[in-house]
């Protein structure tokens, strides 16, 4: 990360480690002047956030991460900022993304279960006290309980057993969530687009994520996370150079999630 702003940012709202509280103190401590908490379809952890933080020298954006399906079929995650809180139709479209998550649970449950992992819903709770529950979640019990050393292995080797790749994760559309964002007063960011390369995909990749972006352009998208973990420093500059010939605006963000130097991007 450079600069003192952060736009990318999870806490224990969704995947996340820490309060919402606890992140404005560290980044505040760390200079930061300007960020945004961006829960997986959820917006509370921002809302205690914004609270939190007034009065401060450090200044909390509303924020969502929410993740999508394109016509392409590409899972796109999109950024939403400076949205107003509240509003009928993004709320809605926000219950039915939760719903469709704790059927996704239950498959999984189910799943793991029937391999040999049984987790209850008590024990999952216990992970974050009910907040999110997410493949992260049972990864966590699944490392309580003994059966792993820690949730990468989880993610690595039990998760990629073909009765937890049968679980299909189901998402809105991706221009309906732009929609809902724009419609709620916010503006809409594509997330770390490093992150749609494909297993094995080479060279053509960055013609596909041209032609991509381009489409992302036509939904009306207002920015693209330019600089994150996943973006080399030559992808980051090309990405910039991308978004200011398009007239988008140009965000950076850690996706942070907890002090782990290796993340899960499943959620």
């Amino acid at each position: 990360m450079n600069g003192h702003q952060d736009y990318h940012i999870h806490s224990y709202y969704s995947d996340g480690k820490l309060s919402p509280e606890a992140i404005v103190d560290r980044w505040e401590a760390e200079g930061y002047t300007e960020i945004a908490i961006t829960d997986h379809d959820e917006y509370e952890g921002s809302k205690q956030a914004i609270q939190y933080a007034k009065g401060r020298s450090i200044r909390v954006i509303p924020g969502i991460e929410c993740s999508t399906k394109h016509v392409t079929g590409d899972e796109i995650h999109i950024l939403g900022y400076g949205f107003r809180f509240g509003e009928p139709a993004m709320d809605e479209a926000l219950n039915r993304m939760h719903r469709l998550r704790a059927a996704r649970n239950d498959r999984l449950q189910k799943a793991l279960a029937s391999m040999g992992y049984p987790v209850t819903t008590d024990e999952l709770f216990a992970v974050n006290e009910g907040r999110y529950i997410g493949k992260p979640t049972f990864a966590e019990a699944i490392v309580r309980k003994g059966w792993a050393e820690d949730v990468n292995t989880v993610f690595r080797d039990i998760y990629a057993a073909p009765e937890i790749a049968a679980v299909q994760k189901e998402f809105l559309p991706t221009d309906e969530v732009v929609r809902f964002i724009h419609e709620a007063g916010g503006l809409v960011v594509m997330a770390h687009p490093m992150e749609i390369r494909r297993r094995g995909e080479g060279e053509a990749f960055q013609e596909r994520l041209k032609s991509l972006l381009g489409e992302m352009v036509g939904l009306g998208i207002d920015g693209i996370e330019c600089v994150h973990p996943s973006a080399k420093e030559e992808e980051q500059e090309w990405l910039r150079h991308y978004a200011r010939g398009a007239g988008l605006i140009v965000t950076q963000g850690s996706d942070f999630h907890s002090d782990r130097k290796e993340r899960c991007y499943e959620n």
